[in-house]
């Protein structure tokens, strides 16, 4: 019986902590607007520079200015992966590793 609540009690910590650690990175996101705000415009703006859809972007990093974000674009065949680094006070952007 103490085997099974040991188990069931590490696999808990083991679904649980991955989620609080990105809630704890992705926290401003959720708490300030004006974040929220610059971020969105952000990525429509490399969606419509770039010619990609939104839906294929994933937040990668998350700092007070600046954020990573990776790019999937769902095609047929291979699906080709970019990354950007975003300077949210300025709306710039530049591919990963410039």
């Amino acid at each position: 019986m103490k085997k099974s609540f040991t188990l069931f009690g590490t696999a808990c910590i083991a679904v649980v902590l991955p989620l609080v650690i990105r809630l704890v990175v992705l926290l401003p996101l959720y708490t300030d607007a004006n974040v929220r705000a610059q971020t969105q415009a952000a990525l429509e703006h490399i969606a419509d520079s770039e010619g990609l859809l939104l839906s294929g972007f994933h937040i990668v990093s998350f700092s007070d200015d600046s954020m990573r974000v990776s790019h999937r674009a769902h095609a047929r065949g291979a699906d080709t992966l970019r990354c950007f680094t975003v300077t949210l006070s300025h709306s710039t952007y530049s591919p990963c590793g410039a």
